[in-house]
């Protein structure tokens, strides 16, 4: 039975067989939704919409990782679209303080997580610079939300990069 989780996003419960823990999963049928996979629950993430705030709107995410030769562009992309749909997600829930905020940005933590393992599949890695920028970043999203007190570790607390 499919649940509802905090942040907007759809849980539906699956054998472990389908996919590994944290394996982003693209629908064939689909391709607009990926799916992250943690523990027995699949995260259903669509694009359903787009930023609305104008600061943010032509944000050039992850540019300090965009053109460097050390980080596969294909996954520099994936990384994008994760801190869009974070973008989307506050405009769709309207975190109504940092408790709400840090649930939303824990899990586009998850999503960069599982695309770590990516990047070291193709000989690169989420290192100091990528860490810096992500979570740069993920903390610029959470000013222009109004959020100015939020705490850049605790924005990012379950990386695992």
């Amino acid at each position: 039975m499919p649940l509802r989780s905090a942040i907007g996003v759809t849980l539906t419960e699956r054998p472990a067989r389908e996919s590994p823990i944290g394996e982003m999963i693209t629908s064939q049928r689909w391709p607009s939704v990926s799916s992250l996979r943690v523990g027995h629950y699949t995260f259903a993430i669509g694009k359903h919409m787009r930023i609305t705030n104008k600061a943010l709107s032509g944000y050039d995410f992850l540019a300090e990782m965009t053109d460097d030769e050390y980080f596969p562009q294909p996954l520099v992309e994936k990384g994008k679209l994760i801190l869009v749909r974070l973008c989307e997600t506050i405009e769709a829930e309207h975190p109504a303080d940092l408790d709400a905020l840090y649930v939303i940005t824990h899990a586009t933590t998850e999503e960069f997580n599982a695309l770590a393992a990516e990047f070291a599949e193709q000989g690169s890695e989420l290192e100091t610079a990528a860490r810096d920028t992500i979570g740069s970043d993920i903390a610029q999203i959470a000013d222009v939300y109004g959020f100015t007190s939020a705490d850049m570790e605790k924005l990012i607390a379950p990386r695992t990069w």
